[in-house]
């Protein structure tokens, strides 16, 4: 059953004036109802507020009329609407907003309703609205108005007329006020999805106008608006299960070309519906066309505003659908919130290189998902008044990682430099980040290696290499009371080698974590050359017994000499200079050799001799029976010990060499001194035609003044005697075969 009715409210209505630049807006609520919120079986009382506002006028007023007409569609009603105007009075309330719709609902004179059976905006989500106060006198009757509907013409006149023109309405301060509810009573049973009430002032003059006391008329036809309301029963769409990726979006600053925070929805089971209506805190209002099952959308900060760094956002999504079809309106369904939270902001700090003393250093600085205010993206602090503000990103642009190459430059690494430095920022939701780095002097290492020292010479040099690592600044070499200061790495020839002092000290160095001066120190030990040496004697030869030889030994690279553990005598201090001579006496009493020790300052060794020769003056005195076990008695000087040999050799003379078929025979020990006899060596036997010889000591010269010839055997003697027989008988022959011829 469709039918149209027009209602009409009048309060005390008055002549027709329009003050100039006042203006007057009539509004009818727009109610959504969906019907599974009516009960089954019952009356429910649909109430429409009818709202008034007063623009550019603070006048005292005495009526207003106005004129609707309403219309169902679809929709079986229980009765006639019910109308209850503004109350203007009560001693209790001037002054005052008289509260009218409410949340459940406020019954009004004549509907058939419970609070629990009523709709209206309050209801459906919106505020609750306010009655229009008598704002001049307390106490006053108050005004009244009356209800009157046209049942012929479809139309309903609502008069309401002032009986106190003591008492008038005073509005004048562009607030809306609720000047009357109307009450439509329906049978919810016929209620289906997609049925209407609507409500539309009728349009003209003096149909919807307020009057104030001056009979002048401000009527909103001419100089204001009619905005027409409905109630629609309709089953919204709702949002269930949107979502938003990524769930903690990155941050790429605009102020570097990036996107801020990249956002992408996705709302399901939007098939029924015909738009999202998406919508933040911090602006953003757009309404995207559904795509089907599932529509999806995405934002940057670049280009939608949304989200703005500073604070997390909640989204609200709401579902509409279109309704009626074609109107251009549209119902909402239960919205979805979404909140992504900004992922946290942070920051990595780097030293390059690792700071030395002396040398450069810079500090690199990498920000991720910083945000750029204050004029600045991080603020730099550390010792020695380090304070910097990062604006510019050496590489990153327009993503959320941002380089600050050099950040900070130490030309000169130093103990003032050692601290705390601290990059400090904030990230999109407005949360401050803080990272901090140390600058440490890293403790000086030693790494030099004493075995690639060079071996020294005494009063020479030798080359240490000097190494260490990042930590050591520069090196000292300690040696023999004297430092040699400020040695870079490297080769450095240390001169002047002693031979009393056999080792030497390097010291690395550098800083401790705290920049205190701190060396680490090494001791290594001298390697020498090995000591040489020549011997020298004067006079040189065989010497007759007692002469006083003068022994000589030059060296080189030794510090002590020694004869048989009894040291030599240096011409130079041997501890300072390499090449030094030697001397010793020895007084000849026998044929001997010398022999000299020569020690460098390690210890090592090495050897000469002096070979000593006596005139022995010996002599054979006899020899044994030729064929007997005898002796050989000799003369010759006391105390030396003579050699005793024999061969069939008889050419050699005194102080020629043994011959070689020389074969010794034993050792004679003279005691006594000067010219003694003495016999040896016993129990040898006495070979027959030999000559013995007698030698000093070993020596392969014979100093005897001749050699000793035994004589021959009978054997001998009768080989002999045919020999001379043999020659005799030749030389006859030969006279024979001359004479012949």
């Amino acid at each position: 059953m469709r039918l149209k009715r027009i209602v009409s409210l009048a309060l005390c209505i008055g002549a027709s004036f329009v003050a100039f630049g006042q203006s007057a807006h009539f509004r009818a609520d727009m109610v959504t109802i969906p019907p599974t919120q009516l009960s089954g079986g019952t009356t429910t009382c649909v109430q429409v507020g009818i709202y008034m506002r007063l623009e550019g006028t603070t006048a005292n007023y005495s009526s207003i009329a106005t004129r609707f007409t309403y219309t169902y569609n679809g929709v079986t009603e229980a009765s006639a609407p019910v109308v209850e105007l503004s109350d203007f009075v009560g001693t209790a309330n001037a002054g005052f907003p008289e509260i009218g719709i409410s949340n459940p609902g406020t019954p009004i004179a004549g509907e058939p309703c419970a609070a629990a059976d009523i709709r209206n905006i309050a209801t459906q989500g919106g505020l609750a609205a306010n009655y229009m106060p008598n704002n001049n006198q307390t106490g006053s009757a108050g005004n009244t108005g009356s209800l009157l509907e046209d049942v012929n013409t479809g139309t309903m006149t609502i008069t309401a007329t002032r009986t106190d023109i003591s008492n008038p309405i005073f509005t004048g301060d562009a607030t809306e006020y609720l000047i009357a509810i109307v009450s439509f009573n329906v049978n919810n049973a016929s209620v289906a999805n997609g049925d209407s009430i609507d409500v539309t002032f009728t349009t003209g003059a003096d149909q919807n106008s307020v009057t104030d006391e001056s009979s002048n008329t401000i009527d909103a036809a001419v100089s204001g608006s009619l905005t027409d309301g409905f109630a629609l029963f309709f089953q919204p769409v709702n949002c269930s299960g949107a979502t938003v990726a990524p769930t903690n979006p990155t941050w790429a600053d605009p102020n570097n070309g990036g996107i801020g925070a990249g956002l992408t929805f996705t709302f399901p089971g939007t098939t029924l519906a015909d738009q999202i209506h998406l919508t933040s805190s911090d602006g953003l209002d757009v309404t995207i066309p559904s795509a089907g099952a599932t529509t999806m959308y995405s934002i940057d900060t670049a280009s939608d505003g949304s989200p703005t760094a500073g604070a997390n956002r909640t989204y609200t999504a709401t579902y509409q659908v279109e309704f009626p079809a074609m109107s251009g309106m549209y119902v909402d369904g239960t919205p979805c919130m979404i909140a992504p939270t900004f992922a946290p902001a942070s920051a990595a700090m780097v030293w390059d290189p690792t700071p030395v003393v002396g040398m450069m250093t810079t500090l690199d600085i990498t920000l991720t998902n910083a945000w750029f205010t204050a004029g600045r993206y991080a603020n730099l602090t550390g010792p020695n008044g380090v304070n910097v503000d990062l604006t510019a990103p050496t590489a990153g642009a327009g993503t959320n990682v941002l380089t600050f190459a050099d950040a900070l430059t130490i030309a000169s690494v130093s103990a003032v430099h050692v601290g705390t430095y601290t990059v400090t920022g904030f990230g999109p939701d407005g949360s401050p980040f803080t990272q901090n780095i140390v600058l440490t002097l890293q403790p000086p290492g030693n790494l030099t290696d004493c075995s690639a020292t060079t071996s020294a010479d005494i009063n020479g040099s030798i080359d240490i290499t000097l190494a260490g690592d990042a930590g050591v600044v520069d090196f000292d070499v300690i040696y023999d009371g004297t430092t040699y200061s400020n040695l870079p790495a490297g080769v450095f020839t240390l001169p002047n080698i002693v031979g009393d002092v056999t080792s030497y000290t390097v010291q690395a160095n550098g800083f401790d974590m705290s920049g205190n001066p701190i060396s680490d120190d090494i001791v290594c030990d001298i390697n020498y050359n090995p000591p040489t040496c020549v011997a020298s004697q004067d006079p040189m030869g065989s010497v007759d017994v007692g002469t006083v030889i003068t022994l000589t030994l030059d060296t080189q690279n030794a510090i002590s000499a020694t004869i048989s553990a009894v040291p030599m005598t240096p011409d130079v201090n041997p501890n300072d200079n390499f090449n030094v001579s030697w001397s010793a006496t020895h007084v000849a009493t026998a044929p001997t050799v010398l022999t000299a020790t020569v020690t460098n300052p390690d210890g090592e060794t090495s050897t000469c001799t002096w070979t000593i020769e006596v005139n022995c003056a010996a002599s054979i005195v006899s020899v044994g029976s030729a064929g007997s076990i005898g002796t050989v008695t000799i003369e010759g000087i006391g105390s030396v010990t003579y050699d005793i040999y024999y061969a069939d050799s008889c050419a050699n003379g005194a102080g020629d060499s043994l011959p070689g078929d020389a074969i010794f025979a034993g050792q004679i020990t003279l005691v006594g001194a000067g010219i003694v006899t003495g016999s040896g060596p016993a129990g040898h036997a006495i070979v027959a035609d030999t000559c013995y010889y007698v030698t000093c000591d070993g020596s392969n010269i014979i100093l005897d003044r001749f050699a000793y010839r035994t004589v021959p055997t009978l054997g001998e003697w009768g080989l002999i005697a045919f020999s001379l027989l043999l020659v005799g008988a030749g030389v006859v022959l030969m006279r024979k075969r001359r004479l012949a011829q």
